[in-house]
């Protein structure tokens, strides 16, 4: 029996309801005493009735116990289920999307899309983002030699928002391989995240369309 099935079986007789069969015989049994015991015949059948009264008003008494306080199973025997972090980064990359992210842009100084003018002036570790002529670079952050990314509204260290030649808007995102983010969204989000690895990096594609554009522009 594993973990699963063991909770299951507790949960089971944590909350199983009375054997109303098993307490009715009870109550019989325990009439059936009372009558036996009762000191003269014309006695028998109020003392009789007063001890099924009495076994019933505790039968009552036991159910409504058991309903208005339900037994709790051992909190050792509950396993405890994780939030999912993938749904969460997804779903703020998606709320990412939907807005717009003001990231900066190439007059904001940042090495964005395009390879080092000098060498030596943009330098970090990271794969390059070659747009081409498709898209168009709206922002980046958290690039080689760009601005790192503001942790408390990006869930990710590095964020790339690209257009295309359609209007559609996309993000990318990029994070070490070791520190995989793995971003996930409900099948009705309207976007669907596609995945590539490059090297010690791992990129997202969060786009509206039904295959990546930018993924493919990534330089390792």
């Amino acid at each position: 029996m594993n973990d699963d099935d063991r909770i299951e079986a507790s949960l089971r007789r944590a909350f199983a309801p009375p054997d109303l069969t098993a307490l009715h015989r009870r109550v019989a049994e325990a009439a059936a005493r009372a009558e036996a015991s009762a000191p003269t015949r014309s006695s028998t059948p109020w003392i009789a009735a007063a001890a099924f009264a009495a076994a019933a008003a505790a039968v009552l008494l036991l159910l409504r116990r058991d309903d208005a306080v339900p037994q709790v199973p051992d909190v050792a025997q509950v396993q405890h289920v994780a939030p999912d972090p993938g749904r969460s980064v997804g779903l703020r990359l998606a709320q990412l999307h939907a807005h717009a992210p003001a990231l900066p842009t190439r007059t904001d100084g940042a090495c964005l899309a395009e390879p080092p003018p000098a060498p030596g002036a943009c330098v970090g570790d990271g794969p390059r983002f070659d747009p081409g002529d498709e898209l168009e670079p709206l922002g980046e952050c958290g690039g080689p030699g760009g601005p790192a990314c503001d942790r408390a509204t990006i869930p990710t260290p590095r964020l790339i928002h690209v257009r295309d030649r359609s209007g559609a808007e996309l993000l990318v995102c990029i994070a070490p391989l070791q520190a995989d983010p793995r971003p996930s969204l409900p099948d009705d989000a309207g976007l669907s995240i596609f995945r590539r690895e490059l090297g010690g990096f791992v990129a997202y594609e969060i786009t509206p369309l039904s295959e990546p554009l930018a993924l493919a522009r990534l330089v390792p």
